[in-house]
């Protein structure tokens, strides 16, 4: 053989090469093997080689019995073969044939292309019957070597080629839509089991290719607490009541699940509890940072305490004298500890009732904020954008209402700081009763804002003598700054509420705040007299 050697072969060059030319015997980049993957050209300059044999032209590769040499830049025999020159090839020793499944010559006492049956001696591969096998690993091998075959426990069977058939343990291609609602299956043998699993109408059970016509595979057919028959993932950690029979075979294809019978009833349960989870005595899986106070099966120690090895699997939970495992403390800086003890991750979406203190201490890196609704208090994950949404108030998760989506209206956020900070966040307010406002949707010195069956709107300048208001000191500003009529704001203290006055009304309100006798006197037409009332002064004509 001879070769090139190229270098500084910028990257694209160096997949278009790889892609495209055919005549060399064998490529390396950078000192890899080309093997249809041209991922080595991996640098922006790339070293190559060409390896040219003495047929110029025609491409060598080795055979499926050999590998090829990095050093020699020859095909190397593999798995007890040896080099034969008669057949330019590999090949095995006398008494053996390659197995293109283990990749190694077998012993045998049949030629290559050929299985050893139990009764009828050597037959060829290609043979479409199913014959009976030799129960030797020599009998297996070889018919496992044919690649149109498969060693079963008992037979020498041709494999399934289509997806819509499984092999029995009688060696038969099985139609998965066969009427049959159970098959057995060869368990010895994984083809077996996995063109079981293939059929999209069934699965493999312990002993048999059963039909799915209930849950799919990962589910198991169980009954809950109401009596309503639903399909459960096998993760599930809680047992349910099952049937019989088809249902208990259900069950058992949950690798980590169990039948159990408890008198006259059968329970799938589950039997392997994930990492985070613990076994109670109630045969069900119970995770650690669940408050729920569980019995556990517990011996006494030689020391006289109490212990649970089921319970002693989570370091957050501790075994009393009674039989309980309990939350003893929850992850550090992860979790937040509920008044019910349970664990609550910071970083989830849960929204759960919680102290600030709680809410806010116990999770703080996790940047959850407490809100408040109405007599209720949460703490939920911190989703909204500063500046852009208002908080929900209440149990959900979700961002309340745009920052400018709010009209002429108000908007409940509860009362906290959080609520507070991003309601001013939107350049709005908050007023004392937890409703955001939006200060300025009314026309300035035009329009003040009124109150009316719980609503408020906003409201000309020029409308009335008298018009209520919701007594929020924002909403007095807007009644004292309108110019197109003058107005002043008072207090009504039969009814409770404040009151915005046109400046020439006959109204005489009394004014007590500062702010009100300051409104007052602002109408150049008003005055206060003895009885603190603002009143009207009458000019001559």
């Amino acid at each position: 053989y001879f070769e090139f050697h190229l270098t500084e072969v910028d990257d694209t060059t160096c997949e278009l090469v790889l892609g495209n030319y055919e005549t060399p015997a064998w490529m390396m980049v950078n000192g890899n093997l080309y093997e249809n993957s041209t991922d080595i050209c991996s640098n922006p300059d790339n070293d190559m080689t060409f390896v040219y044999k003495n047929d110029l032209g025609e491409r060598r590769n080795c055979s499926s019995k050999g590998f090829f040499n990095l050093e020699t830049y020859k095909c190397d025999c593999a798995g007890g073969t040896y080099f034969n020159k008669d057949a330019k090839d590999c090949a095995c020793p006398a008494g053996h044939i390659w197995s293109e499944a283990e990749r190694k010559c077998i012993e045998s006492r049949c030629k290559q292309g050929e299985f050893e049956s139990a009764t009828d001696g050597c037959v060829s591969c290609e043979d479409t019957n199913i014959y009976n096998l030799s129960t030797d690993e020599v009998a297996k091998s070889l018919c496992n070597a044919c690649p149109n075959r498969v060693a079963l426990s008992r037979y020498c069977a041709i494999k399934c080629e289509d997806s819509v058939s499984f092999l029995s343990q009688t060696g038969k291609c099985i139609s998965c839509d066969d009427a049959s609602t159970s098959v057995s299956l060869d368990y010895s043998t994984q083809q077996s089991i996995d063109s079981c699993n293939a059929c999209p109408n069934r699965y493999a059970s312990k002993y048999s290719c059963v039909t799915n016509d209930k849950c799919e595979i990962g589910t198991f057919n169980g009954v809950d607490n109401g009596g309503g028959t639903y399909c459960f993932s096998c993760d599930d950690p809680t047992s349910y009541l099952i049937g019989v029979g088809q249902d208990e075979v259900i069950c058992e294809r949950c690798p980590n699940r169990s039948v159990v019978k408890k008198g006259n009833l059968v329970y799938c349960v589950k039997t392997t509890c994930d990492s985070d989870e613990f076994m109670g005595a109630d045969d069900i899986c119970h995770k650690c940072i669940d408050g729920t106070v569980v019995k556990v099966a517990t011996q006494t120690s030689n020391d006289g305490s109490i212990t649970s090895a089921e319970c002693q699997k989570c370091t957050n939970r501790m075994v009393t004298a009674d039989g309980n495992c309990l939350i003893s403390d929850c992850p550090s800086g992860t979790h937040t500890k509920l008044a019910n003890g349970s664990c609550y991750e910071c970083a989830s979406d849960i929204v759960f009732e919680s102290t600030q203190e709680e809410c806010e201490v116990g999770c703080a890196s996790a940047g959850r904020r407490w809100t408040i609704s109405w007599n209720e208090n949460y703490c939920k994950p911190n989703n909204c954008v500063l500046g852009k949404y208002l908080p929900w108030a209440g149990n959900s998760a979700g961002c309340g209402m745009g920052c400018h989506g709010m009209g002429d209206g108000n908007y409940f956020t509860g009362t906290s700081d959080y609520a507070r900070e991003y309601c001013e966040a939107c350049g709005n307010y908050l007023a004392k009763d937890g409703n955001c406002y939006t200060p300025d949707s009314c026309n300035k010195g035009s329009e003040f804002r009124a109150k009316a069956n719980n609503y408020d709107f906003c409201t000309s300048c020029d409308y009335t003598d008298k018009v209520k208001m919701a007594g929020h000191e924002k909403h007095n500003e807007m009644c004292a700054s309108c110019v197109t009529t003058p107005r002043f704001f008072a207090m009504n203290a039969d009814e409770g509420y404040e009151y915005c006055y046109r400046c020439d009304s006959n109204e005489a309100p009394v004014v007590t705040t500062s702010e009100e006798r300051a409104s007052c006197t602002a109408c150049p037409n008003r005055q206060i007299n003895a009885d603190n009332q603002c009143v009207l002064v009458k000019t001559e004509n």
